[in-house]
């Protein structure tokens, strides 16, 4: 049926997307817990009334890893007051990519000089469906973030 489509398997793979390479059954996954604070500032025990779950694809010398940051949203029982535990700094704001990914990712592109489309087709090998634009997205971002405050972003080629 691909065939009559004229897609290769890999192709449609690709295309499924990012968030699902990372819901893969096979890939090894590591959680950590951030907990807020064990009581409040009013001296009120916390009870947990949800979560927050932020995932991130990293690569950690030849295979990809998922992180799992799990944050407990905690209510006061005196005060109801919420708190929660700050999400760790990323080098993408808003983000999914690890920095282990990206930093293999821009040595790909700019020292081996590897096509961003070849790294897309390396990375879908491994069943790790993450498409040009959105590789390219990254190396952009991550080039305007190393620019020297002082001076304007330079176009990172």
């Amino acid at each position: 049926m691909l065939e009559a489509l004229g897609k290769s398997a890999e192709a449609i793979h690709c295309q499924v997307g990012y968030y699902a390479a990372m819901s893969r059954e096979g890939l090894e996954r590591r959680e950590q817990v951030l907990s807020p604070e064990e009581s409040c500032a009013c001296g009120g025990a916390l009870r947990q009334v949800g979560e927050d779950i932020t995932e991130e694809l990293e690569y950690i010398i030849n295979r990809f890893v998922v992180n799992k940051v799990i944050r407990p949203r905690m209510a006061c029982k005196a005060c109801e007051r919420f708190t929660q535990a700050d999400l760790p700094s990323r080098p993408i704001k808003r983000g999914r990519p690890g920095s282990g990914l990206l930093a293999y990712i821009l040595v790909g592109k700019k020292c081996n000089h590897l096509p961003l489309d070849q790294q897309s087709k390396i990375y879908a090998r491994d069943q790790i469906g993450l498409h040009r634009s959105t590789l390219a997205d990254w190396v952009g971002h991550i080039c305007i973030g190393m620019h020297n405050p002082r001076q304007p972003p330079a176009v990172c080629s």
